[in-house]
């Protein structure tokens, strides 16, 4: 099932956030959403994952419109977020946080997740998930003990342990220590290998190269540019509107 942006506009009050924005993902292809602070990108993500309802057009997972659906739900559809500030349970360890999500991602009656063979399996995915990230050394620690950065890595296990089919990721290097950067663009290319459809939202144009295969330039709340990520991001309108 692919994502499809259809003609999305969302206001604040009467400030308009987004105006008319359209576009679908692909399997297998990372999309990098760009633009100025303020250009509607945030705002995007979260009308996509549930957290704000469009005023007109809307989004859908092949023919299922999201239309109306709670985050929950449309991450039960396949789609799942990360948080520019990560929602870890502050209380929980960082393995009962992904063991906590792991849980949730299966379908069943609430009495089957005590069954030992379904909590068995789950505890697996979880510890192979904070592998995956890097954490398996913090995986005793408290997710309140974390570095930023390391809640951002705790956070997207907690989503990769559902294993969607598309990840929208809101500003996932920001704050993350150059070691985990390289370690994040490994996992996202892994990803894009197993056909899962990728939106992230980030600042940093270098991150951006290395793991687009293309972008969306927003500026207030339109799309100026889209296209091959290197040729796009070099578009004199593009550096006009970062620069100005």
């Amino acid at each position: 099932m692919l994502l499809n942006i259809e003609e999305v506009q969302f206001r604040y009050g009467g400030l308009v956030a987004l105006d008319s924005v359209s576009f679908s993902l692909k399997k297998g292809h990372g999309i990098s959403l760009v633009g100025p602070n303020g250009s509607g990108k945030s705002t995007l993500i979260d009308v996509i994952s549930g957290f704000l309802t469009a005023h007109q057009g809307g989004c859908t997972l092949g023919e299922i419109s999201l239309h109306g659906h709670s985050p929950s739900k449309i991450a039960e559809l396949g789609l799942c977020r990360t948080f520019q500030y990560p929602r870890n349970s502050g209380g929980l360890s960082c393995f009962e946080n992904v063991l906590a999500a792991s849980l949730s991602a299966d379908s069943m009656q609430w009495y089957q997740a005590f069954r030992p063979r379904t909590i068995r399996q789950a505890k697996e995915r979880a510890q192979k998930w904070l592998d995956t990230v890097g954490l398996s050394d913090m995986s005793d620690e408290l997710a309140a003990t974390l570095s930023f950065g390391q809640s951002k890595l705790l956070n997207l296990a907690c989503v990769l342990v559902r294993e969607p089919k598309i990840v929208l990721l809101d500003e996932p290097v920001a704050g993350v220590a150059k070691q985990y950067r390289h370690k994040l663009i490994s996992i996202l290319e892994q990803l894009k290998a197993q056909d899962v459809q990728i939106l992230i939202v980030e600042h940093d144009l270098d991150f951006v190269r290395s793991i687009s295969d293309s972008v969306i330039v927003l500026d207030q709340g339109k799309i100026l540019a889209q296209g091959a990520t290197k040729e796009t991001l070099a578009l004199p309108k593009v550096l006009k509107a970062y620069v100005g």
